[in-house]
């Protein structure tokens, strides 16, 4: 089984979805120190647009995730950054 993608192209994607989320988040204060960071995928093959990336977090002492917007619009009316 081959890969449409390449290793630049893969190493890419993982910046631009994952760790440009985890530098959002960051900067909006939503992380803090001692936190669990979990990104779950969600894939659909036939419509990529309705793939999506959910970014949870679990603050030291909680027992429960939060779950965070997705910041991948950081420009947006919709965007936590206040």
């Amino acid at each position: 089984m081959s890969s449409p993608y390449a290793f630049r192209s893969i190493k890419h994607e993982v910046e631009r979805r994952i760790v440009a989320q985890l530098a959002l988040a960051h900067e909006a204060d939503q992380l803090e120190r001692d936190c669990s960071v979990r990104f779950v995928a969600t894939v659909n093959y036939e419509n990529k647009e309705e793939s999506k990336l959910q970014m949870t977090v679990k603050r030291k002492g909680s027992k429960k995730e939060e779950v965070l917007k997705d910041l991948s619009e950081p420009f947006s009316n919709a965007s936590p950054l206040n």
